[in-house]
């Protein structure tokens, strides 16, 4: 007789079997988790060219985490040469379903022309149907167009609604670039404490630029009040998130 000795690589295995049995018969949520399988090498080797495969049974009948991770993969070249057109279809696909995650990468392509021409108009029609749903990096990239007029008309206003959306979800460049907005006074009373408090908070999330901008304040700030923006800062209470604080896609 025959007995498995690793007991969560025999659950592994056998999961992996049934996924792909059902996988064969056409089941489109099996078809996808097939190819999280074989991407992440969870009960198998680890086959991004598989993974891809069925991704692309899955993506085909419209299932949108399949049209998404299809676009990161082409995107990336990872299972296949990289194909920044293919991904940006994928991702149209994926972002038309409502995917908010699809719909910043594709705002982020636009914007960048990366496998389309660039058009900020664009980027900005997917960035606010991302930011809308709540999107982290959508909300600061969206802020970032407003502040400087890149496909909309300037508002500085807008800018600082929707850094501070992204701001209260832990994003590091937003809460630098409020930090900006209140060491430059721009559309706001000038206030270095509250500039030093968010410059502070935004580095502690991980955005390492925000140590410079700090710096380059700090030594108009008393020690007391270098000691109350660190505390406002805090009080803010934003998390890390688990966003790119860079604004990169996906």
């Amino acid at each position: 007789m025959f007995s498995c000795k690793d007991e969560e690589k025999c659950l592994f295995d056998s999961e992996f079997k049934e996924t792909l049995d059902l996988a064969e018969e056409g089941n489109i949520i099996a078809q996808f988790n097939l190819g999280v399988m074989y991407e992440e090498g969870e009960g198998t080797s680890r086959d991004l060219e598989k993974a891809i495969h069925w991704y692309e049974k899955a993506a085909e009948q419209g299932f949108v985490e399949a049209q998404f991770n299809l676009g990161l993969m082409h995107y990336d070249g990872e299972g296949t040469a990289q194909n920044h057109k293919m991904a940006l279809e994928w991702y149209q696909k994926a972002a038309e379903q409502g995917f908010a995650e699809a719909q910043f990468n594709l705002g982020w392509m636009h914007v960048n022309g990366i496998g389309t021409p660039k058009d900020d108009k664009k980027a900005i029609e997917w960035y606010e149907k991302a930011a809308e749903q709540g999107e982290a990096m959508a909300q600061c990239d969206l802020g970032f167009m407003y502040a400087e007029g890149k496909g909309v008309g300037k508002n500085e206003l807008k800018a600082m609604e929707w850094y501070e959306k992204s701001a209260a979800q832990g994003v590091g460049m937003a809460l630098c670039n409020l930090g900006l907005i209140h060491a430059k006074g721009k559309g706001v009373p000038k206030d270095l404490k509250k500039a030093y408090g968010y410059f502070f908070v935004a580095a502690a999330n991980g955005f390492e630029a925000a140590n410079h901008e700090g710096d380059k304040i700090v030594t108009e700030l008393s020690p007391a009040e270098v000691v109350e923006a660190k505390k406002w800062g805090t009080e803010l209470g934003v998390m890390v998130h688990g966003q790119n604080s860079d604004g990169d896609p996906y």
